[in-house]
């Protein structure tokens, strides 16, 4: 990484339950020259959402959240009114990222801690536009999860944040991670998290951000922060048969079932609210970005191998996104079904993405970020003359 830019990472390794390979390079502070080290603290951004889909499945093998009930039943009436469409959205919609939701056009971050209000009160100020309906669509969506969050606060009787703290934290020894949208759940993570610096990697170069330090009000969305160390603990329990954070290791195994598919294919396209990433072997995984920091983490239950990474530096896609490449391994090859098959239309065309904003003032946006897609040969597309992706099998494209 000596050639690429960068202010401060860490990374950690760990198979089974063991670390392998923990390291912390450069400075959280560059211009009072704090290093990265042991007790520093990373945001990890988006996933957080992990702990809130746990949290769902926790509550579902107890039988107090029904994945496919209408939401609806575990919300105060009314609750919801941005809504489209009559049709019922499960608990699974939201974890499979496709309720219908748009991106929503409000700042979900906050500089003021005191504009920080009840949890309830917050998801419904954000309530984004619903544009399709629910399961037809998939749309990474922050307000989806935040709704779960609170879902898991009304069912458990706990705030959220305590939830957290009661059943995952708790149980893991992870005592050097907070999950409040201020970090009041954990004093010493307030602490580090003061030390540390918000930069970007531009030009060749690191420049301070002077983002250092934001509140996120829908924070089942993206509000955990904690040490490297910690978040391996986190791993080493997903990847552990015995499965220490649920009552039956049954409950576990669903991830790794999936809960979304391509078309009529069995190639998982969703796990529970968990992507997957091929290399060398197949991973579940979730990224992350907030103002400051970015993050990846990933790991695989069939080899017990895991590998977590955090910066403070934002646009340093080689250090977060190469660093697994280089300890899982590449992938082979392309996954396909049925590569026998031949492709039964062209696709060439203009593209919008569906996580935009498809409704309110920022629409704008979302038809001059089109994206062009042109047919090289049957097959075969170039993607904004960026990115190619071609044609493996049974309607499926890599």
């Amino acid at each position: 990484v000596k050639d690429i830019p960068y202010s401060s990472f860490a990374v950690t390794v760990f198979h089974g339950d063991e670390t392998v390979y923990t390291g912390h390079f450069g400075e959280i502070d560059m211009e009072n020259h704090i290093s990265s080290d042991e007790n520093s603290v990373y945001e990890w951004g988006s996933i957080t959402k992990t702990l809130t889909w746990v949290s769902v499945l926790q509550l579902y093998e107890q039988g107090k959240i029904d994945l496919n009930e209408d939401i609806r039943t575990y919300l105060p009436e009314g609750y919801l009114k941005n809504l489209k469409y009559d049709d019922k959205i499960t608990m699974l919609n939201l974890m499979n990222h496709n309720a219908g939701w748009c991106e929503s056009t409000y700042n979900i971050f906050v500089t003021d801690e005191n504009e920080l209000t009840t949890l309830e009160e917050m998801v419904q100020d954000l309530e984004p536009a619903q544009i399709w309906r629910p399961g037809e669509v998939s749309s990474y969506s922050n307000y989806g999860a935040a709704l779960a969050g609170l879902i898991v606060e009304r069912v458990s009787g706990e705030s959220y944040v305590d939830y957290v703290n009661n059943h995952i934290f708790d149980k893991l020894g992870m005592e050097q991670t907070s999950v409040a949208p201020d970090f009041n759940d954990n004093p010493w993570v307030r602490e580090q998290r003061e030390k540390l610096k918000a930069y970007a990697a531009t030009g060749g170069n690191v420049i301070a951000t002077g983002a250092d330090l934001f509140f996120l009000s829908i924070y089942p969305a993206g509000s955990a922060c904690g040490t490297i160390e910690d978040i391996a603990k986190y791993g080493k329990a997903l990847t552990d048969e015995s499965a220490p954070l649920f009552e039956n290791p049954e409950t576990q195994a669903m991830i790794f079932e999936g809960s979304s598919f391509y078309g009529d294919t069995d190639t998982v396209k969703c796990n529970y609210g968990f992507w997957n990433a091929e290399y060398n072997v197949m991973t579940y995984w979730h990224n992350g970005g907030t103002a400051s920091c970015s993050s990846n983490f990933l790991f695989d239950p069939e080899s017990d191998w895991g590998v977590a990474v955090f910066t403070n530096t934002s646009s340093a896609v080689e250090i977060i996104n190469g660093i697994p490449e280089l300890i899982l391994g590449k992938a082979k090859t392309a996954s396909a079904t049925d590569a026998g098959d031949t492709e039964k239309e062209d696709l060439s065309g203009i593209y919008i993405n569906s996580r935009s904003y498809h409704k309110g003032i920022l629409k704008l946006l979302t038809s001059l970020n089109c994206i062009p897609v042109t047919r090289v040969e049957e097959g075969k597309y170039t993607v904004a003359g960026l990115a190619d992706i071609t044609y493996i099998g049974n309607g499926l494209y890599s």
